[in-house]
């Protein structure tokens, strides 16, 4: 079963690959991260992102440094701009079949698990468009792998992996990727019936979460001071709290 599994993952990747960059950049959003890469690569700074030469904070940078790295490797392309996508895609699927390993000890059923996974639309959307969805995907699924793997008895290398990895899903679109993982753990920890507990290995990973999770931030506040009023007033607050502060009031 795995070895057909890991090739239907090959022929994913052969299919999400081929002519990925045969059709321009498609709306607002990608173009706004494909050309703040491309200026990345041009300017040589990977610290400030900048959109027509002006700094662009909106978002951390993950998704720029990512796509600007493939710029380095495949060009400054429509290419260049959507491989690493397709990369996060294949991990995605291979995530869901290893959560489904560690979930149901039933390799037909981890199998059956990634394929379902596979054939959704919304998934699959999000990989050919650039925006940060993908690569935030991928972290999630990739830092409950190693919770999972931590719960089931593993080193505890993996419990580090999985508050690194969400220090970076920080660094890619901010403090949702806290979401997804604090929802599955709490129906975790209910169903299974477990109390919580604290111990030198939680608060080193915490500990290490914030380092990595706030090393940019901080870089940059640094840098200008100023922008510490602009994460916490108007990409926290207002975002959280006034939708129409970034138009999201509209209906879908």
């Amino acid at each position: 079963m795995k070895k057909k599994f890991y090739l239907i993952l090959f022929f994913l990747f052969i299919a999400l690959v081929t002519g990925s960059g045969s059709w321009g950049l498609t709306e607002s959003s990608e173009a706004r991260y494909a050309e703040i890469a491309r200026e990345m690569v041009i300017s040589g700074d990977f610290l400030r992102p900048s959109l027509l030469g002006i700094h662009h904070y909106h978002k951390p940078p993950i998704t720029y440094q990512l796509t600007a790295l493939s710029y380095e490797v495949f060009g400054i392309n429509e290419f260049g701009a959507r491989f690493l996508l397709s990369i996060a895609f294949i991990l995605q699927v291979y995530f869901v079949f290893r959560i489904g390993l560690l979930l149901f000890k039933n390799e037909k059923k981890a199998f059956a698990s990634a394929i379902i996974y596979a054939s959704f639309p919304v998934a699959l959307i999000a990989v050919r468009n650039l925006t940060t969805d993908a690569f935030l995907t991928t972290f999630i699924l990739w830092a409950l792998f190693y919770w999972l793997k931590n719960k089931e008895g593993g080193a505890k290398i993996y419990l580090s992996g999985f508050y690194l990895l969400l220090g970076i899903g920080m660094l890619t679109k901010g403090p949702v990727i806290l979401l997804p993982p604090l929802i599955f753990i709490l129906f975790w920890k209910i169903i299974y019936r477990e109390k919580l507990k604290f111990s030198i290995h939680t608060a080193l990973g915490t500990l290490l979460f914030l380092l990595v999770s706030s090393s940019w931030f901080v870089a940059v506040i640094i840098d200008q001071p100023a922008l510490l009023d602009y994460f916490v007033k108007d990409q926290i607050v207002k975002r959280s709290l006034e939708s129409e502060k970034f138009h999201r009031s509209e209906p879908f």
